[in-house]
């Protein structure tokens, strides 16, 4: 099909069947590849330790250090009640925050598997089709700004990556070997996957959908039925939870449309860039098509093959995941989302290598991943510069402006987490703040000759937020508020006008407006 492999120089090949030159060959490609492979895993060892732990931890990561510490009766009644999703994760979050929970010791818990996942997505291309596939599979992914951003978060992601590569790559060895032990593998890793994040369940489905691209004679229909059932048993209590445990916990989630398809192969080539991030995604559908186009020419000529099976295998994992959220979320129910499709990221990759790799010139080969690598690293740079909800710094204001007898009031309530959170981190000896969600406060008429103070800290705007700020104004007039990034704004209410302990001047990252009463 055109597809061009790693060249050496010609006296190399030319050994004229003498078994020491031979030899030496070998020697001297695994010593390169282990270089190549050893460098490009090193690399992405240092793109997703840099700037670990820069940045504040955002609502979701304090909520994965809180459920971490809490007592076990008390994780598991919470697990129960609506937290399930990523529990693989949050086990092993349990045990690693013994080590410490500052923002670059709990992220670094999801580096070990992100790096781990370039080693596995290698082995995967290899294995299908070339050490030169699995060597480009491993260097975009390496590269890849959306896994490293993944990898930087105290959230489960950087593992479900791992473990759905683990599970693809089980899947090929399963029906390849057709041994026992492989079978029980793949299940234990594909159970493993759905634990860390529900939404793996796709993944099944697109691995086992691929076998009708198989000739029944090159799959053991009988371990494979023994591995699909212990699966399902396995994985029934997460089905269970799913359909009955559904408290409202992504119903954020908008319906879809068709430009959201245009977001998600943004999201996963370059975490939503712009310019960048175009050029990049026309790259990666450029390679799609032609490992399109590889497929559909193997399925003229031989229909039923391994060949074919290979790269549909690939292809459903990319596409029928995508179309099972699009048909779900328009039958009622919201689930695409960008982040919960990550599980495609691996095959994609590997189809974009495939495609890579049938270039007809080496040169070129070279130049194109030199570019792509370039893009990449520069989408990367933008999501080290780009800010995330910045709760350190709103929390570090609260701890330096409020008084022992303020009252702090926080909307949503999961406001609360991301507060507490950093109140320990930055003031762990001191008293507590007066913490009330805004759902529980009742707006009193303040006290004659008596300054009162009301702090505000919320999120999210929506039409409660905005009636619950009128009802603060009407008893406390004077108002003062500072936003950072994350839309995450901290507001002071007064019954008098502020004095000089209250309007101190704000540090960098935050800006005030509203100096005035309201009205």
């Amino acid at each position: 099909m055109g597809e061009v492999y790693l060249h050496v120089s010609a006296p190399m090949y030319q050994t004229h069947g003498d078994p020491g030159s031979i030899r030496k060959l070998t020697d001297r490609r695994v010593r390169t590849l282990f270089t190549v492979v050893a460098g490009i895993t090193s690399l992405s060892a240092v793109l997703r330790l840099l700037h670990l732990g820069s940045k504040s931890l955002w609502v979701d990561e304090c909520a994965s250090v809180i459920f971490a510490q809490q007592p076990w009766p008390s994780f598991w009644k919470t697990m129960w009640h609506g937290e399930a999703n990523m529990l693989s994760y949050y086990l092993l979050l349990r045990g690693w925050v013994h080590l410490g929970n500052t923002e670059f010791i709990v992220r670094s818990l999801s580096v070990i598997p992100a790096v781990g996942t370039v080693f596995v997505v290698y082995i995967l291309g290899k294995r299908l089709f070339s050490a030169q596939v699995g060597l480009v599979s491993a260097l975009l992914l390496a590269v890849n700004a959306c896994h490293v951003a993944y990898s930087q978060e105290a959230r489960g992601y950087a593992l479900l990556l791992l473990l759905s590569s683990l599970s693809i790559l089980t899947f090929v060895t399963a029906i390849e070997r057709a041994t026992t032990r492989s079978w029980l593998l793949y299940a234990l890793v594909t159970v493993a996957a759905v634990y860390t994040h529900f939404f793996a369940g796709f993944l099944i489905v697109a691995q086992w959908v691929s076998l009708a691209f198989l000739p029944r004679r090159a799959i053991d229909l009988r371990k494979f039925y023994c591995s699909a059932s212990l699966i399902t048993i396995c994985i029934f209590p997460a089905l269970w939870f799913v359909l009955r445990k559904d408290v409202g916990q992504i119903d954020f989630i908008p319906n879809p449309g068709i430009l959201e398809l245009y977001r998600l192969i943004l999201f996963l080539t370059s975490y939503g860039g712009k310019v960048f991030g175009i050029l990049l995604a026309i790259i990666y559908l450029a390679c799609l098509g032609v490992s399109l186009r590889i497929f559909l020419t193997n399925w003229r000529h031989s229909r039923q093959s391994i060949e074919s099976w290979r790269l549909a295998l690939l292809l459903s994992c990319v596409f029928l995941p995508v179309l099972l959220d699009i048909s779900i979320s328009h039958l009622g129910k919201q689930i695409f989302y960008y982040r919960y499709l990550l599980i495609c990221l691996p095959a994609l990759v590997v189809l974009a290598a495939r495609g890579f790799c049938c270039l007809r010139s080496r040169r070129v080969v070279v130049t194109a991943l030199v570019a792509v690598s370039a893009l990449s690293m520069a989408t990367v740079w933008r999501y080290y510069a780009k800010p995330k909800e910045d709760w350190r710094e709103a929390t570090h204001y609260l701890l330096s402006n409020s008084r022992p007898d303020d009252t702090v009031v926080s909307y949503p309530w999961y406001a609360q987490e991301p507060l507490k959170y950093y109140e320990e981190q930055l003031r762990p000896s001191a008293n507590m703040l007066r913490l009330v969600p805004a759902q529980m406060y009742s707006v009193n008429a303040p006290q004659l000759n008596r300054f009162e103070v009301v702090w505000l800290l919320s999120c999210r705007e929506d039409a409660y937020l905005r009636l619950f700020r009128k009802g603060l104004s009407r008893a406390y007039p004077y108002h003062h508020e500072w936003r950072y990034d994350g839309a995450i704004t901290v507001e002071q209410y007064s019954n008098q006008e502020l004095t000089a302990h209250n309007d101190q001047d704000i540090n960098s990252v935050a800006r005030a407006v509203s100096p005035g009463p309201l009205r």
